[in-house]
């Protein structure tokens, strides 16, 4: 447990998998067993702990990042590669990210991370409002 643990440790540090599988000598689909093991927990902590929030914000937003060069997929993997995103939910007040749901840009991958944030929310909490920095205007001076 405490190798595993270790080895997970760096992947911050490294930046990748295939560095970690470098540098500790373990298999990299090893430490990609490790990681899902290490993820699924920690949904289960998350799922446990984050309900019944009083949520009055939330700040929505968007995070791009693309995944591998279609030149290096095989073909057991067409879709493996390409634009992700990452949609991402904040309790404004508080700075606590409630969630993130990852995938396309798409109405059902929006729908998915609202209906996290409903989840989570109490019973006894107002409908939140939501907000996105991306859409917040910069005031202008009228006096000009």
């Amino acid at each position: 447990m405490d190798e595993v643990l270790r080895t997970l440790a760096l992947l911050p540090e490294k930046g990748s998998i295939r560095g970690v599988a470098r540098s500790t000598g373990h298999d990299k689909n090893a430490i990609c067993r490790w990681i899902d093991i290490a993820g699924a927990h920690s949904r289960e902590v998350t799922d446990y702990y984050l309900t019944g929030l009083n949520l009055d914000r939330v700040q929505v937003d968007e995070i791009w990042s693309y995944i591998k060069k279609e030149k290096n997929v095989t073909n057991s993997d067409p879709e493996g590669y390409g634009d992700v995103y990452t949609l991402t939910a904040i309790k404004t007040d508080t700075r606590l990210f409630i969630c993130h749901h990852e995938g396309d840009r798409s109405t059902e991958a929006a729908i998915s991370l609202f209906r996290d944030v409903e989840r989570r929310r109490s019973i006894r909490s107002p409908i939140p409002v939501f907000t996105c920095l991306d859409f917040v205007e910069t005031p202008t001076d009228v006096s000009q």
